[in-house]
Parts: C-alpha cells; sequence; structure tokens
C-alpha cells in the first residue's frame, strides 16, 4: 500500500463540521418546519466518519502497527459508553412512560441495538401497523448499525490490500463505491425502506470519505479552487436541509448532494495551506464545541423528544415542551461528553481491561433488562385493568387484515362475506378500506353474498395518476391497474365494487388536528402541478368510475370515516390512567369542515351514471361521534375503526343502506 501522508494532525473545521450535520437533524426531529431536510445530517455523518476511520486505520497499517483488538478497543471506547448509558436510561424511562406493548417494543429494539442490529430490526418492522416513528425512542440507533456492520468488514478489507499500489487500493474503493451507490440507486425507485436501512446500500456514503482517505483525489495547493469547493460544498449541504422534505425519493441520488458536500468541504480543508473562509467558520470554537458533543447530542435528542410524546400521548409537542427536550439533550450531551466519552477514551483513565469488562458486562446488563420486559408483555401490572382493556382496542384488527393488504395475484384475494358463495362484490381502496372489512363483510353476509378485498396503504381508488411520482405512488398506481385488470377478468361474475378510501385527507392534503403527519400534495407527488388535490381526486375517481360503470358494474362509493382527532384508545387508557375526562367528542357538524368538500366531490361523481353515495359518518355520529361502545373502542387509533367498531356497531347500519342498493 502506498504510505498515508507523514502527518496527521487535528482539523477543527471537521469538528465544526460535526455541528453543521447534527444541528440539523436534531432541529428536524423537533419539529422545526423550514429544516424539512434535516435527515440528511446523518449522511454528512458517515462521510466523516468513512474519512477519519480510514485515516487512521491507513495510517496504522503504513506504519506497521495496527491490530484488529487496538481497533476494536477504540471502537468500543468510543461507541459504547454513552450508548449504553442512554439505552439504560431508556428503559427505565419506558417503565414510567410507556404502554406495555410500546415498553416490549422499545426493549426488542433495546437488544438489536446492543448487537448493532436495529436497522435490520427497524427495516423488518417499519410497516403500516407499527408503532410511529415519533414514539420509538430507539429508532435513530440504525445509524449507529450501519457503520458499525461497515467496519466489522472494512479493516479487513484494508489489510488484504495491505500490499497492492496505490492504483489498486483506489480501484478497489471504487468499484465498492459503485456497485453500492447503483444498488442504492436502483433500490431506492423501488423499495426506499430497504436502500434506507440497508448497510450495503448505505455504505458509498462512508466509501465517499474512505477515497479521501486514501489520496484517490489530488491535494488543490492553491487557494482559490479550494474556496470555490468549500462554498460549494456548504451548498451541498445546507440547500437539501432545507429544500428535501418527506416526499423526496430517499436515499439514491437525494444522498448524493449532502454527501458530495461534505467531502468537498473535507478535501478542501486538507493541506497546509491557509484555511478557506468556510473552514475558518466551522473552526470557531461554538460550533467545534457542539462538533465534540455532536456523538452524545445525536444518542440524547430523540429518545428525548420520544419520551416526551409517550409522556403526552402526543406526536406534536408544544413549542415549550420542544424547547426544554432540545435544551436538555444539549445539556446531557455535554454532561456525558465530559463525564463518559472523555474518560473512556482515555487508556490511562480506563485500561483495555476496564473497556473490556464494561463491555462486558454493559451488554449482559441491557440484554437481561430488555428480556425481563419481554418475558412480562411488558410488566402489564403497571396499569389497572381498566386501562388495559382499552389500550388493547389498538390491537383489535381483523386477524387477517395485513395478510390481505397489498398487491395480489389471482387466487390471493382475501374473501369476506359469506365465503360458501361466489364473490359478486369487491371492496377497493386504502387502509380505510381494509378496516372496513368485518363492516362491509357483515352487510354482504346479510344478503347470503360474498366479495374481494382489495386494498393498498394510502392509495385511493383513483385513476389517472401519472408515473414518475414518488415510489410510493408508483407503487400505487401499479396496483390499481393491476386490481382493474382483475375486475375485467371478473366481470361476468361481479357486479358491485365498493370504493372507500380517507377522502379528506386526499381531497384537503391536511390531516385531522392533533394526528402526526405533515401536509401531503397528490398534485406534487404524482407530477400533476398544473391541478389542485380536489380537482385530481373529482378528474381521477370519474375516470375510475366510468371504468368500472362501462362494464356493467355497480359502483358505490363509502365516504370517509369519522376522524376523531384523538387516539382512541391510548386516550381512554390514559384519562382512566390519570382519573381525568376525555376530550370533547366530535359530532357531524363540527366534522362538517374537513369532510364538506370531500362529501361534494363524492357526491358530484355519484350523480353520473351507475353510482350510489353512501356517507359512513352520519352512521357513526348521532350527532355526537361514538367511539365506545359495549366498553370497547371504535377505533384503533384516531381514523381506523377496530374489528370491534366496524363488524359489531357500523356492519349492522351498513347492512341496512346496502341492503337497499345492491337488489
Amino acid at each position: 500500500m502506498a504510505s498515508a501522508r507523514s502527518t496527521f494532525r487535528y482539523r477543527p473545521d471537521i469538528d465544526g463540521l460535526r455541528a453543521i450535520a447534527v444541528i440539523p437533524v436534531v432541529l428536524y426531529h423537533a419539529g422545526v418546519p423550514a429544516l424539512s431536510g434535516g435527515f440528511v445530517g446523518v449522511d454528512v455523518f458517515f462521510v466523516i466518519s468513512g474519512f477519519l476511520i480510514a485515516g487512521i486505520i491507513r495510517r496504522e497499517i503504513t506504519q506497521q502497527h495496527f491490530s484488529l483488538a487496538g481497533f476494536y478497543e477504540r471502537r468500543a471506547r468510543r461507541i459504547l459508553p454513552a450508548l449504553f448509558i442512554v439505552i439504560g436510561t431508556a428503559l427505565v424511562a419506558a417503565w414510567v412512560t410507556a404502554w406495555p406493548a410500546n415498553f416490549s417494543e422499545i426493549s426488542r429494539s433495546a437488544l438489536a441495538t446492543v448487537f448493532f442490529g436495529s436497522n435490520f430490526y427497524f427495516w423488518q418492522t417499519t410497516d403500516y401497523f407499527a408503532t410511529a416513528a415519533e414514539f420509538r425512542p430507539l429508532l435513530h440507533t440504525w445509524s449507529l448499525a450501519v457503520e458499525e456492520q461497515f467496519y466489522i468488514f472494512f479493516p479487513l478489507f484494508l489489510l488484504l490490500l495491505a500490499r497492492q499500489t496505490q492504483r489498486r487500493l483506489v480501484a478497489a474503493c471504487l468499484a465498492i463505491f459503485a456497485v453500492s451507490l447503483t444498488g442504492s440507486v436502483l433500490v431506492t425507485s423501488v423499495a426506499p425502506d430497504t436502500a434506507f436501512y440497508s448497510a450495503p446500500l448505505r455504505a458509498w456514503e462512508l466509501l465517499l470519505g474512505v477515497l479521501l482517505a486514501v489520496n484517490a483525489v489530488p491535494d488543490w495547493p492553491r487557494r482559490p479552487p479550494r474556496e470555490i469547493a468549500s462554498i460549494v460544498g456548504l451548498a451541498l449541504i445546507l440547500g437539501p436541509v432545507f429544500a428535501y422534505d418527506a416526499a423526496t425519493i430517499f436515499p439514491g441520488l437525494s444522498a448524493a448532494l449532502p454527501c458530495a458536500g461534505t467531502a468537498l468541504l473535507i478535501h478542501a480543508g486538507r493541506g497546509n495551506g491557509p484555511a478557506t473562509t468556510v473552514s475558518a467558520f466551522l473552526s470557531r470554537p461554538v460550533l467545534v464545541f457542539v462538533g465534540l458533543i455532536s456523538y452524545s447530542l445525536y444518542l440524547w435528542h430523540w429518545p428525548i423528544l420520544a419520551f416526551a410524546r409517550l409522556w403526552l400521548e402526543t406526536p406534536q409537542l408544544p413549542a415549550a415542551w420542544t424547547v426544554a427536550c432540545v435544551a436538555s439533550g444539549v445539556i446531557l450531551a455535554a454532561l456525558t461528553w465530559w463525564f463518559v466519552e472523555r474518560p473512556f477514551r482515555t487508556r490511562e483513565i480506563v485500561s483495555r481491561q476496564g473497556i473490556l469488562r464494561f463491555s462486558v458486562a454493559g451488554s449482559l446488563a441491557l440484554v437481561c433488562l430488555s428480556l425481563s420486559v419481554l418475558v412480562t408483555d411488558g410488566f402489564p401490572h403497571r396499569f389497572s385493568v381498566q386501562a388495559l382493556d382499552a389500550l388493547a382496542g389498538a390491537e383489535d384488527i381483523e386477524a387477517d387484515r395485513r395478510a390481505c393488504m397489498g398487491s395480489k395475484q389471482e387466487g390471493e384475494y382475501c374473501i369476506i362475506g359469506n365465503v360458501d358463495v361466489e364473490p359478486s362484490a369487491i371492496l377497493l381502496g386504502d387502509s380505510h378500506a381494509a378496516a372496513l372489512m368485518s363492516a362491509v363483510g357483515f352487510a354482504l353476509a346479510a344478503q347470503d353474498k360474498s366479495g374481494f378485498l382489495a386494498s393498498y396503504s394510502a392509495c385511493p381508488p383513483l385513476l389517472g395518476k401519472s408515473r414518475g411520482g414518488r415510489a410510493g405512488w408508483d407503487a400505487c398506481a401499479r396496483f390499481i391497474d393491476n386490481t382493474l385488470a382483475f375486475i375485467e377478468a371478473r366481470q361476468d361474475t361481479v357486479s358491485y365494487v365498493l370504493l372507500s378510501a380517507r377522502w379528506p385527507l386526499y381531497v384537503s392534503g391536511e390531516h385531522a388536528a392533533g394526528e402526526p403527519g405533515g401536509p401531503i400534495s397528490l398534485s406534487r407527488m404524482t407530477g400533476n402541478d398544473t391541478l389542485s388535490d380536489p380537482e385530481l381526486v373529482e378528474r381521477w375517481l370519474r375516470s375510475f368510475v366510468q371504468r368500472l360503470t362501462a362494464m356493467g358494474i355497480k359502483v358505490i362509493i363509502l365516504g370517509g370515516v369519522p376522524e376523531i382527532g384523538w387516539d382512541v384508545p391510548r386516550t381512554i387508557a390514559l384519562a382512566e390512567k390519570r382519573g381525568e375526562n376525555l376530550p370533547e367528542l366530535p359530532t357531524l357538524e363540527s366534522l362538517v369542515p374537513r369532510h364538506a368538500e370531500a362529501d361534494a366531490i363524492l357526491g358530484k361523481v355519484a350523480q353520473s351514471g351507475d353510482v350510489a353515495y353512501v356517507p359512513l359518518a352520519p352512521l357513526l355520529c348521532e350527532p355526537v361521534c361514538q367511539v365506545v361502545a359495549d366498553m370497547k373502542p371504535l377505533y384503533v387509533d384516531d381514523d381506523h375503526l377496530s374489528r370491534h367498531g366496524a363488524q359489531d356497531v357500523l356492519g349492522p347500519r351498513l347492512a341496512t343502506v346496502l341492503a337497499g342498493i345492491m337488489h
């Protein structure tokens, strides 16, 4: 291996760059709207990590005193003490704030984190029915898992190439970089969650820093190119911080901008010449200090925010709470850096045997604590029976609802209603349609009929969505196309299609008050910027209906379910726990502002052709909207009906209405 640079100097600008990475992450997680792309700070960290770690390993290999034991000892000193303290604190905080199911989920994620597999855990448990991200205190540890998985193999890779020439070393790094980046781009377009959490598909970001460390790019001795590169680099980081949002296809090529910006800033700051203007700015004491505590700040900020949300039972914290949480994170990070990180990284204070004993003892303690929570199902005795019964409503969904959702092939569609007769109907729509499967099934069985369920999360039954939008919308369009083909193949036996969706959300683009999730835009996400969402919904729904009625099919549009505005099972349980009253229930009149425009569009479409429109809100609000029956919640959250709510409450009422339509 060609020799590394003979000198290694501390670069305060890289600590400042860490500050530029962690500040947007913290403020983005805190809900600051302007920093909608603050998540790219993690990508900045990846590039910095690859550069620094590769530089250290390569220098030690060149000087012939590198050892794997020494490398992993340094990683343990750097990573484990602060991480174990945060995990332990999270388990204690979960005892106080988390319901049994949440406590068990936190414990499973703690186990995964201890073994640096949390990226796999969150990848496998991230779906429509999973706990909302805002309530998962250890979700952010996925990035640590990605790094540590990379560093399991990377030192071995450099050792294997130790005797190779500089050109071969760079060529090998470039080859792996290209494969990882290409894979990330391709997988992001079809499975963004996989690309997001996968270490092999994130490796290119760390390898970008590695390429700088192995001198793949010549130094720029002259100051003007370095000044330009540093300014461009900072812009490539800050631009996405403000421009990206939840609709950005990420990571893939979108991650390339902040990563390239980081690489430019690192490389522009190399050499012994005068510091660039940006490097001088990044070297300011305040930024350097934030960079020094950035690891602990990253570890602390998200659990603090998540536990505050768990305590208040809301995904959106009040402003005062948010400020207090961020401030607490900074204080704890500074204390952890001073009293934990610094001592454990000093061999004179903590010996090699000391860090080994701490690592083993800490791991065993956390594993035992986590397993005790799992064995007891989250220590439910902490709460009253009444609170636990109410909370059980959050799990009251049809046993096969999850399996019934998503794209299907011929013969895979679930059947609802009287399964002994030939299906003559199809219930089609998003997750709200799946939540109605028991209600519609009850109504069909009452007429001795059956039907297929075709549902896909966040996918309204509309026809006309153009390709090229967000990956999820492209998948939705394919689902609609496939379902239409299925209906066409069965038009001799299928007489009715019932369309169900969360219509108010698609029309207005706004979630219910107090509910997680920012604004959505069908027009933006599907590339139809010239039309507003209400126009798109009406146009595409009309196209869908016309396509179905042309086959001689009777279309029944089911209106939106009343949206309560607060998580029904959790709020009932919390009121029982604290001896408080429930929030004010919505009424038919109070639902009007949110449902009126959607109802008007659905009614207008229903006036044409062989179409019927059935508003669901009047069936559940008389006029106050019902949230409990027979001491059981009717919702699993704030807008999806539970099995009890759909089958036992809405089902008989809907059966009466549909009996007059489905002759």
